[in-house]
């Protein structure tokens, strides 16, 4: 599981479905789940700027969440740890 960033909680708060963001800024789906995870290295303007204009939110705020890389937490994390020696 992916914790903390604050695209799919603005969506969430305002009742979206992942398809609705992606009709309304002409995206697919996968597209909208995969901004949700963060970690793009450069995110074109205009997806910076539909996202900000949709959630009320500066063109800056949403071009950090869409560059955060993403925690993992839970069992996966956890495997992840064990492969690599490590106490989860």
């Amino acid at each position: 599981m992916l914790k903390g960033n604050k695209l799919r909680e603005w969506r969430l708060e305002r009742g979206l479905a992942a398809q609705d963001v992606a009709d309304r800024l002409s995206l697919s789906r996968t597209f909208v789940y995969q901004h949700e995870m963060g970690g793009m290295k450069n995110p074109p303007m205009r997806i910076v700027n539909a996202y900000a204009e949709l959630y009320n939110q500066s063109p800056g705020t949403v071009r950090r969440e869409l560059t955060r890389p993403q925690k993992e937490t839970g069992s996966k994390a956890k495997l992840r740890k064990l492969k690599k020696g490590k106490k989860p």
